[in-house]
């Protein structure tokens, strides 16, 4: 096991009170009523075309491109205002020194650079890929293929860390083990019946995870 791919939203950053409140701030651009907090974290995650159904529906999904012209630039403006990584994260990756580490989001990465250069995050990364780059969004297995090309590596050299059944069968589809979090933004009882290949309930919970596999961490 040489590589680490982790998803970013509710895996790596609690993005949700930024993301909502960018939401709100659209919604309110185009005279819809706000959404609740519950409601806009069912589209933290899933892509462009399952976000615009979340925030939009069909009621108003015929506004789609005038409430993403209003939301795309308002959101990269405030995007790292309140978002933070989730507790344990940076220990985490201060020690998986020796891992390759890549972000693989459905988030764009104008937004995703964006916000992990503003909470220092970004340089602990060799990689990141979105959705600009591939053909395919997570569940599809393309930017865990993208990622694996340009690391250099097999599927079995790398795992998958992520909070959405997305991550989990994107990494399945691709040939790559899979750990999902508890602490982000999923329903854990739908996460369960995903049988993913592991679930962890702490950050740090990952590292023993990562020894059980007895392979030497490329340096």
């Amino acid at each position: 096991m040489q590589a680490i791919l982790f998803d970013l939203d509710g895996t790596l950053v609690h993005t949700a009170p930024d993301v909502h409140r960018a939401i709100n701030y659209a919604r309110g651009v185009l005279g819809l009523p706000p959404l609740s907090l519950a409601q806009a974290l069912k589209a933290i995650g899933p892509g462009s075309d399952r976000f615009a159904q979340t925030v939009l529906g069909d009621e108003y999904a015929q506004l789609l491109e005038e409430y993403l012209e209003v939301f795309r630039p308002y959101y990269l403006q405030i995007c790292a205002e309140n978002s933070r990584p989730f507790p344990g994260i940076v220990e985490l990756l201060d020690a998986l020194k020796e891992y390759r580490l890549a972000v693989v989001t459905n988030k764009r990465l104008v937004q995703s650079r964006a916000l992990l250069e503003a909470i220092d995050l970004l340089p602990y990364f060799e990689l990141l890929v979105g959705p600009e780059l591939v053909d395919h969004i997570k569940p599809a297995p393309d930017m865990i293929h993208y990622a694996l090309d340009q690391l250099g590596l097999a599927p079995d050299q790398a795992i998958m860390v992520g909070d959405t059944d997305n991550d989990l069968l994107a990494a399945r589809a691709a040939g790559v083990k899979n750990c999902a979090v508890t602490w982000g933004y999923s329903d854990i009882a739908f996460i369960h019946t995903l049988k993913p290949d592991h679930l962890i309930d702490k950050p740090e919970e990952l590292l023993p995870l990562l020894a059980s596999y007895n392979h030497q961490p490329r340096k």
